[in-house]
């Protein structure tokens, strides 16, 4: 399956912001008392995200594919694959 660079990278940059912020929230309902540092966190989150977004998405990344080879994967698990 062929996929772009960029799409890897951008799926990384979402995961990591959700994270945090679904981690944020979960703080601030379980101990009612984080509501500054969610804050905090949910803004360092998507600063991180913008940056990496920034750093990591380019015109080459659109160009550029990677194969997932899902055989691959399957027989290096059972042991049948040469390399």
């Amino acid at each position: 399956m062929p996929i772009n660079r960029n799409l890897v990278v951008y799926s990384i940059g979402y995961v990591v912001y959700f994270t945090a912020k679904t981690s944020g929230l979960l703080a601030v309902n379980i101990t009612h008392s984080w509501y500054r540092q969610f804050g905090l966190v949910a803004v360092t989150a998507a600063a991180v995200s913008i940056l990496f977004w920034r750093v990591g998405l380019s015109r080459q990344g659109e160009e550029k594919t990677l194969v997932l080879d899902t055989d691959g994967v399957e027989k290096t698990r059972i042991g049948f694959c040469s390399g």
